[in-house]
């Protein structure tokens, strides 16, 4: 994960030093990282299928230093391909170190890659949600919308994007790079269908929908959590039994993620979360706590869901004062509960999978750090 680091911070202060405008909110990203899961299940997918015996199953002692050559070597690739005199032939191009140990003990310098430009199209998203949310804060620094403004913000979602996608091509494998476009355009089409949600809060409020709501995460969120666990053991050759349970444990990892992520908006600390509580309602979006509560059924509480809707469209109108009784009718109509439920769930089909795979590949060490990961998306306050 230090070499993954490496890269993106590597990268980051090359583009800053190329489009200086954006240069803030790339240094805002550099110093905070976040919790970076995605390229860490990149790599954990790569362990994996390595088992006990093969050239990377072992997991390394940290390295005391990279090789500096490789991260010139990448930056020259991606950023300077056109020559004076032309563009350079593919048989040119020598790809031979990205085959190669990164470090000792190390995975091969491709997976490393991959798993930068994970979490760089990460970023991209994140960045064109605070623009679309009006959000001034991500990750307890402020969002690139408040440091470089809303047109230079979409300007550096797209650059991130295209990083993304130029990282991908230093690979070598084109069918990543494929399933990486397909999945970009499911993760908008559930961006397209939030927004229409957005117009019409107040009927949804009536009708509350979960196959809707699992449409959207899964195609939000999700998707990028199946990739990531997937495709560095894909560009491993692992066989396609294994491959399609590290996706199935991905997708289910994906949704549990997202579960306690909206749980979290209406109960984190602002400070731990890096995001003012309640920005899901404000942006006029229902998550499963606010559903599940709507969707109680005893007669009993009747007056209480009536009153809850009362405080949503209240509180997205811009009353910040009912918050509080807003998260107490959802405590008590079993919002919470039910999240935390089918969270737990959700973990527990990809543990089930993991499972299966660690036995089956003896990889032991792999198998401690994935329940360590489990455990921690199980507790989690932020």
């Amino acid at each position: 994960m230090a070499y993954v680091r490496y890269l993106m911070r590597g990268l980051f202060e090359a583009e800053a030093r190329l489009s200086p405008l954006v240069a803030p909110a790339l240094h805002s990203m550099t110093i905070a990282s976040g919790k970076l899961l995605r390229p860490f299940l990149v790599l954990l997918g790569a362990r994996l299928v390595s088992g006990p015996d093969g050239d990377y199953g072992r997991l390394p002692a940290p390295p005391t230093a990279f090789d500096d050559s490789i991260l010139p070597r990448l930056t020259e690739s991606i950023f300077s391909q056109m020559r004076r005199h032309g563009v350079k032939r593919p048989e040119d191009i020598d790809t031979s170190w990205r085959a190669a140990p990164a470090f000792p003990g190390g995975l091969p310098q491709r997976i490393y890659i991959l798993a930068a430009a994970l979490e760089i199209l990460h970023l991209a998203t994140l960045t064109h949600d605070d623009v679309i949310d009006d959000s001034p804060e991500r990750r307890g620094q402020p969002s690139a919308r408040q440091s470089v403004g809303v047109q230079h913000a979409v300007l550096l979602g797209d650059l991130l994007l295209t990083l993304c996608f130029s990282l991908i091509n230093e690979t070598g494998d084109a069918q990543t790079g494929q399933l990486l476009a397909g999945m970009v355009r499911l993760m908008v089409r559930s961006e397209f269908m939030q927004a229409m949600n957005r117009r019409q809060l107040a009927t949804l409020l009536e009708r509350p929908s979960l196959r809707q709501h699992n449409r959207i995460i899964g195609g939000k969120t999700a998707l990028l959590f199946t990739l990531a666990l997937s495709c560095g053991a894909a560009e491993l050759a692992a066989d396609r039994t294994s491959l399609e349970k590290l996706r199935r444990a991905g997708y289910n990892l994906g949704l549990a993620f997202q579960l306690d992520d909206d749980r979290l908006d209406f109960l984190a600390d602002r400070q731990a979360f890096g995001k003012p509580p309640g920005q899901d309602l404000r942006d006029g979006q229902l998550t499963l706590p606010l559903i599940s509560a709507l969707l109680d059924k005893r007669p009993a509480n009747r007056a209480a869901r009536r009153e809850l809707r009362e405080l949503v469209l209240r509180f997205h109108e811009g009353d910040e004062g009912c918050f509080g009784r807003l998260v107490e009718l959802v405590e008590r109509l079993g919002g919470f509960a039910a999240s935390r439920r089918l969270s737990a769930n959700y973990l527990a089909k990809a543990d089930g999978e993991l499972r299966s795979l660690v036995d089956r590949y003896q990889s032991r060490q792999t198998g401690a750090l994935l329940g360590q990961l489990l455990g921690f998306l199980a507790s989690r306050d932020y």
